[in-house]
């Protein structure tokens, strides 16, 4: 990415010349390693495609990045020539390209002044905080003083300052990590404005899913299971309290069936099954919050997903 501005010229020189990559190419080690075959796991957080070709042609309209384009594409003139609104960009010039339309900060897309106020919003709709915002925001986009602005935002928020904790506890005691995605999950089940839900969180990637229940019996409870069961793999392990729905014979049954070994934390001690009980806590959070802010909980929560973050 560093060297796309620079137009490399290639001179081709004799082996005999290049002695010791030469050497090196004729007289490899002796000894030969076996590389365990590696499994990778990611998710990919880029813009959808709608909101690219935003960027691109707000890019196209934008005066200052046109100016900023032709400086990448061109090489920097004296930083006493740089125009005052792009002066700033001078220290980051060895990070700066151009691709496809789009001016990127390493793998972060700048945005358009006029595309930011949409972008703000995007970082906000979770309402998690400035933490949460700014991490999303540098794994994905970056402008001149995003940070202070993110920072003003969360700051004025109404509900996310009504629901900011006091004191922040100690993180819970977690159980052994999983080192694969569904092979280990936690499972609860709450209630928020008079609705019922059950939520499940994957204890490798932290993924959570939230459903939707019309009552809470164990045989809406397997129903939802097999739905995600099905969408997600069958996980080796499941956690959950010694609530009704989970001490069931019916679920005791259908965990069985399915091959799925079933542990329940211990009546008073649900520290056990604390990574469930955190996500019902930011479910809850997020619901509440989207509710006063009035904007929609599902959009929220995509935005939580998106979001890089410490473990639940």
């Amino acid at each position: 990415m560093r060297l796309y501005r620079y137009d490399v010229q290639y001179q081709y020189t004799k082996g005999n010349r290049l002695q010791i990559a030469a050497t090196l190419s004729r007289d490899p080690l002796p000894e030969q390693k076996d590389f365990p075959d590696t499994s990778m796991n990611t998710v990919g957080l880029a813009l959808p495609d709608i909101m690219l070709d935003k960027v691109k042609n707000a890019v196209k309209l934008d005066n200052e990045m046109q100016i900023l384009k032709q400086y990448i594409l061109n090489g920097w003139p004296d930083k006493h020539h740089i125009v005052p609104e792009l002066k700033q960009y001078w220290s980051l010039a060895d990070v700066l390209t151009y691709e496809d339309g789009l001016l990127m900060k390493g793998e972060r897309i700048i945005i358009p002044r006029a595309l930011r106020k949409e972008v703000e919003t995007k970082l906000h709709a979770a309402h998690l905080g400035y933490d949460a915002m700014i991490r999303r925001a540098r794994d994905a986009v970056f402008w001149l003083g995003i940070a202070a602005r993110i920072k003003e935002i969360a700051n004025a928020c109404q509900p996310c300052q009504q629901s900011k904790p006091a004191n922040q506890k100690e993180s819970l005691i977690q159980h052994n990590e999983s080192s694969n995605p569904c092979d280990k999950v936690g499972i609860d089940v709450f209630q928020i404005f008079n609705q019922q839900y059950l939520a499940i969180v994957d204890y490798y990637s932290n993924f959570i899913e939230v459903e939707h229940l019309h009552t809470t019996t164990s045989q809406v409870v397997i129903r939802k299971l097999k739905n995600l069961f099905a969408r997600y793999g069958v996980p080796k392990v499941c956690i959950s309290d010694f609530g009704p729905q989970f001490s069931s014979a019916e679920l005791t049954a259908f965990m069985k069936a399915w091959g799925v070994h079933h542990l329940k934390s211990s009546p008073g001690h649900h520290q056990s099954n604390g990574k469930a009980e955190a996500a019902v806590k930011m479910l809850k959070n997020l619901m509440k919050k989207s509710k006063e802010s009035k904007s929609d909980a599902y959009e929220a929560l995509l935005e939580f997903r998106n979001t890089p973050r410490q473990p639940i």
